[in-house]
């Protein structure tokens, strides 16, 4: 739907610019048969558009554009990525079109004069109607269409290398190659600070600078896709939950705080063992010295609850288990 509708408005029967004569009357009813397609997602981009929405043309196509853009989000967000290269591969599929239809809308902007700065200079909209419509359209679905990318982007931000990442600036730098208006602009949606509060499956409070980081895996770069396969792995030997989604385990070795624990569902033993191993053979790093500490807080045992510190210490290792751990560790090699 995003490429057929992005398409048009660009390059075909919806392009803004091809009938002047069409008015409220023409649009209004159109607005009006258009759905509100919701987020079904938390965002983090907001778009700034500090004009007002002055015409029945303008409010249509900031719809349908905010319309395409969510649906398309909505669908990205709800689906699994097996492997880390289908990720890369879709990020590959999203971005190429992206920047060839910021390219496309840079020549109709130069083309036909649609300077941003204008419409925020004059107070009366009517004499040139037309124009004022085109130059609203073109720059909202700049914006649109870069926020889209950096959505998707900050939703898959831990598998993607900083140096591979894009900010705003380098749409408007190295593709757009445009001044970024002081009125309107992508900004990031501010992150609210969560109090402590009780943490009742581990009954006490959990205070900021008691946070425990989970894991980095050393070798992401020479073997991205190799967290996917330890996770099939234990899967396939019932070590953790079937059900257990891909996003969930590779968070575990992200360095962040890990929300989604995964489940464990055989010897805690065989647990302990499988980092320990890890961590001899230099796979993982991790704040602080305490490991068990990092294992509690990343795993729970098959009907949820949380594991004991104190037992992680004082496990011992089975001799069954311990050679299918080994085969699992060798992938991360």
């Amino acid at each position: 739907m995003l490429n057929e509708t992005i398409c048009s408005i660009i390059r075909f029967e919806l392009n803004p610019l091809k009938d002047s004569r069409k008015g409220n009357d023409y649009y209004e009813p159109l607005f009006r048969n258009l759905k509100n397609i919701e987020e079904q997602f938390i965002p983090n981009y907001n778009i700034s558009f500090d004009v007002p929405v002055f015409s029945a043309k303008v409010r249509y196509y900031r719809q349908l554009i905010d319309n395409t853009i969510t649906d398309r989000l909505n669908r990205l967000f709800s689906e699994e990525f097996s492997t880390e290269r289908a990720l890369f591969y879709r990020k590959k599929k999203i971005l190429e079109p992206v920047q060839s239809y910021l390219r496309d809308i840079r020549k109709i902007i130069t083309d036909n004069n649609l300077d941003l700065d204008i419409i925020f200079t004059i107070k009366d909209f009517s004499p040139s109607m037309h124009f004022n419509e085109n130059t609203y359209i073109f720059h909202y679905l700049i914006l649109a269409l870069i926020r889209y990318y950096m959505e998707f982007q900050q939703h898959f931000i831990q598998h993607i290398e900083p140096n591979k990442q894009l900010s705003i600036d380098d749409f408007f730098v190295q593709i757009l190659q445009l001044r970024k208006s002081d009125h309107v602009g992508i900004t990031r949606v501010a992150i609210l600070e969560m109090t402590p509060e009780k943490d009742t499956k581990r009954n006490k409070t959990v205070k900021n600078s008691d946070t425990v980081l989970s894991f980095i895996y050393t070798k992401q770069r020479e073997n991205p896709e190799a967290i996917t396969d330890l996770m099939n792995n234990l899967k396939k030997n019932g070590f953790i939950a079937p059900d257990t989604a891909v996003s969930d385990f590779r968070h575990l070795f992200t360095g962040k705080v890990v929300d989604n624990p995964i489940r464990w569902t055989t010897y805690f033993g065989g647990l302990l063992d499988l980092f320990r191993q890890l961590n001899e053979n230099k796979l993982i790093q991790y704040e602080g010295n305490n490991i068990y500490k990092i294992v509690c807080a990343c795993f729970v045992d098959e009907n949820g609850n949380f594991f004991n510190e104190t037992k992680f210490r004082n496990a011992k290792i089975s001799k069954i288990i311990s050679p299918k751990i080994t085969k699992a560790v060798n992938l991360m090699k």
